[in-house]
C-alpha cells in the first residue's frame, strides 16, 4: 500500500479545498512537510498555489500542467471538427472544457487526455472518421473490440501522441448502465476555449463525475472539488439528481461521492434527503476507499479495482454478474497474449 500522508498536511490541503475558491481562514503553514507534494498528487496543486496567492510557488509545475492542457485542448479541437465533418454529435467530457467552467483559467487544473462522448449507434462511424484521421485504436482495446464495445463505456485511441477516450456511454463503472442519450437530450451548446460544444446538463454532469471519483475508489481530491465547483454553478435539483441515480442504478455510488466530497472539500449537500444521506453515510463507512497498491496495472489491483466496482453497485446481482464479466474476459485476454507469444 502507498505510505499515509502526513496528517497535518492533510487536514490544511482539506481546510484549503473547503474554503476554496475563498482563502481558507485558518493559517495555513506553506513549509509544512508534505504539503506540497500532497497537494501535487491530489491534482489540486496549482489550483491550491493561485488559492493562497503564490501561484510562483509551483511554477515549473504550472507550466508542465498548461503545456499539456494545451496539448489535449488542440487535440480536443481536431476530435470535435473530424467528428463534425462525419456527421456525428459529441459532447466533450471532463478536460479543457470543464475546467474552464469551473475554474475560469482552463490550466490551473491538470488533464492528462481527451475524453469524448457519442451516441452509442455512432460509435463505429466515430471510429472510422478519427481512424481515418490518423488515429489508432490502442492494443488493449483492439485485441477485444467487441468486448469493450458492449461491456465499456469507452475504447481508447492513440492521437496526436495522446489518449482519446471515444465514450459510447458515460460510465459504465459500478455495474451501472448510463446511457447516451438522455445527456444529447439535455445538453445545451455552449462557447468556450474558441469552440462551439455541447455542454451536459448539470444534473447529468454531476452523476457522470461522481461516478467517476466513485469508481477510482474517491482517491483523488480534485475529482471532489470538481463536483463542488459545478454545484456553484447552479442551485442543485436533489429531487431529481435522485430520481435520475435511481434510474441507472446509482444511488450507492453516487451518495457516497458527495458525502466524501462534503466531509473532504466543502460540497453542499446539507440539502440532501435525509434518507439518501443516512444509507449514503452508511456506505462511505463500509464501502472500499482505495485498493492502490505501490505497482499499478497488475492482475491484484485490477480484481481489486472490479471488486470495488461491484460492491458500489446499486444491486449485488448487477455487482457480481459484473466482476464475474470482466474477470473472465481479463483471464481470456490475459490466456490469448500468452498463446500469441
Amino acid at each position: 500500500m502507498a505510505p499515509a500522508p502526513p496528517p497535518h498536511a492533510l487536514e490544511q490541503l482539506r481546510a484549503c479545498l473547503r474554503a476554496f475558491p475563498d482563502r481558507p481562514t485558518t493559517e495555513i503553514d506553506l513549509e509544512l512537510p508534505g504539503f506540497w507534494e500532497l497537494a501535487r498528487n491530489n491534482g489540486v496543486g496549482v489550483l491550491v498555489a493561485s488559492q493562497l496567492g503564490v501561484l510562483p510557488s509551483v511554477r515549473d509545475l504550472h507550466r508542465a500542467q498548461a503545456a499539456q492542457g494545451i496539448r489535449v485542448l488542440s487535440a480536443l479541437k481536431v476530435v470535435l471538427k473530424t467528428l463534425e465533418a462525419a456527421g456525428v454529435a459529441a459532447l466533450p467530457l471532463k478536460g479543457p472544457v470543464l475546467a474552464a467552467r469551473l475554474y475560469g483559467d482552463f490550466t490551473l487544473r491538470p488533464t492528462s487526455d481527451v475524453d469524448v462522448l457519442v451516441h452509442e449507434s455512432d460509435l463505429q462511424r466515430a471510429m472510422a472518421a478519427l481512424e481515418a484521421a490518423g488515429a489508432e485504436l490502442s492494443p488493449e482495446y483492439a485485441e477485444n473490440r467487441g468486448f469493450f464495445e458492449r461491456y465499456h463505456h469507452h475504447l481508447g485511441l492513440h492521437f496526436r501522441g495522446l489518449l482519446v477516450e471515444l465514450h459510447q456511454r458515460p460510465s459504465s463503472r459500478v455495474a451501472t448502465r448510463f446511457p447516451s442519450e438522455a445527456l444529447f437530450m439535455r445538453a445545451r451548446v455552449q462557447e468556450l476555449l474558441e469552440l462551439r460544444v455541447r455542454v451536459a446538463d448539470p444534473i447529468d454532469e454531476l452523476i457522470f463525475l461522481a461516478l467517476h471519483a466513485a469508481g477510482h475508489n474517491l482517491e483523488r481530491e480534485l475529482w471532489l472539488l470538481d463536483l463542488k465547483m459545478l454545484a456553484r454553478l447552479a442551485p442543485l435539483d436533489w429531487d431529481a439528481l435522485e430520481f435520475r441515480t435511481r434510474a441507472i442504478r446509482a444511488r450507492r455510488a453516487v451518495g457516497a461521492a458527495l458525502l466524501a466530497a462534503e466531509e473532504r472539500v466543502g460540497f453542499p449537500a446539507q440539502d440532501m434527503p435525509a434518507a439518501w444521506r443516512r444509507s449514503a453515510s452508511r456506505d462511505t463507512r463500509i464501502l472500499p476507499r482505495s485498493w492502490a497498491v505501490e505497482v499499478p496495472q497488475t492482475a491484484l489491483e485490477s480484481v481489486l479495482n472490479l471488486a470495488s466496482d461491484a460492491v458500489w453497485s446499486d444491486s449485488r446481482a448487477r455487482g457480481a454478474a459484473y466482476f464475474a464479466v470482466r474477470v473472465m474476459s481479463a483471464s481470456w485476454r490475459s490466456a490469448l497474449r500468452r498463446v500469441k507469444r
